[in-house]
């Protein structure tokens, strides 16, 4: 073969990779998405929740992780066909450390939280979590550019805009000044937590399959919760729609949700896919309006627009 055969060959062969790289990005970004809606619906599942009273909320996130572990697990099995996955014990460190934080650091703070202050202050502390991703990437080498940064900022006020102004059900009556600031504290933990999870989750990829750390994960942050359950003396009495609800939420938010995030990791910059997460309270005020007849108003409208923009400016290639 001449040496312009082989130049013109390589020149095709890089070209094919480029593409399948560009391809394996956006469907990175798409099934992204898709865990964010799907993490908008937790909100009402949990409001549908809280009615009966009958249900712990550390109770709730551990049977919620429990199912997702378990059908995780038969995803496993099935795609694995009894394949072997080698492990080193220095990554079982790092498996605790996604379920101390994604799992039970996640659904702790969260839950402390909305008992401690009010729900429009959790949804702002959490949801500014894409900004902490921002800057822990630059910890594992990902380059964050000014327009990542903008839109990540942009994205946030939209955010904020919705959940001040974009329902008609006003503030939420103020805990006591230590209670609120507690509260408050441990909202800004959920979303450092989701922020830790999520940039750990991007340094593993290279070593295993998305439902390989999400399923270790997963099934390490559910004894953990299932430790703290039992400590606290959680309250399980759910009826039989609540049941239908906690399996819909470790199935689709939680299960799937997981694995959809995981893979958009392996192949886009953790700091491009946080900001993603934004359309998770724009999702979750859509499912409050068609639920629990929400009313949708100007200030929802004008947070949406800013959400979309950022998501624009932050995930677009730099």
């Amino acid at each position: 073969m001449s040496a312009g055969a082989r130049t013109a060959e390589r020149a095709i062969q890089r070209t094919d990779d480029e593409a399948k790289a560009a391809s394996a990005r956006r469907r990175g970004l798409w099934l992204a998405a898709i865990a964010c809606l799907l993490w908008g619906s937790v909100p009402p599942a949990g409001k549908f929740l809280s009615l009966s009273g009958d249900i712990d909320p550390l109770a709730t996130a551990l049977i919620r992780f429990l199912v997702a572990a378990g059908a995780l697990s038969a995803y496993g099995a099935g795609r694995d066909r009894g394949a072997r996955v080698r492990t080193r014990p220095a990554d079982w460190v790092a498996f605790a450390a996604l379920g101390l934080t994604g799992v039970f650091g996640l659904g702790f703070f969260v839950f402390t939280a909305a008992e401690l202050t009010t729900s429009v202050n959790v949804s702002v502390l959490l949801n500014a979590n894409p900004i902490f991703i921002c800057l822990l990437a630059m910890l594992i080498g990902e380059r964050v550019t000014a327009g990542r940064t903008g839109g990540t900022a942009l994205g946030l006020a939209g955010c904020i805009i919705i959940v001040l102004y974009g329902s008609h059900a006003g503030p939420a009556q103020h805990a006591g000044t230590t209670r609120h600031l507690v509260g408050d504290l441990c909202g800004l933990a959920a979303g450092l937590s989701w922020a830790v999870y999520t940039v750990l989750g991007r340094w593993l990829r290279t070593r295993y399959e998305p439902h390989h750390s999400v399923t270790a994960a997963m099934a390490l942050g559910s004894l953990m919760l299932l430790v703290a359950s039992v400590a606290t003396g959680a309250r399980l009495q759910p009826s039989l729609a609540e049941w239908a609800v906690l399996v819909y939420l470790g199935l689709l938010p939680t299960a799937a949700g997981f694995l959809f995030w995981s893979y958009g990791l392996q192949h886009v910059d953790a700091s491009v896919i946080g900001p993603l997460q934004y359309i998770a309270p724009v999702a979750g005020t859509v499912l409050g309006w068609a639920l629990f007849g929400e009313a949708i108003t100007l200030g929802f409208v004008a947070g949406g627009a800013l959400v979309l923009i950022g998501i624009g400016l932050s995930t677009r290639p730099q």
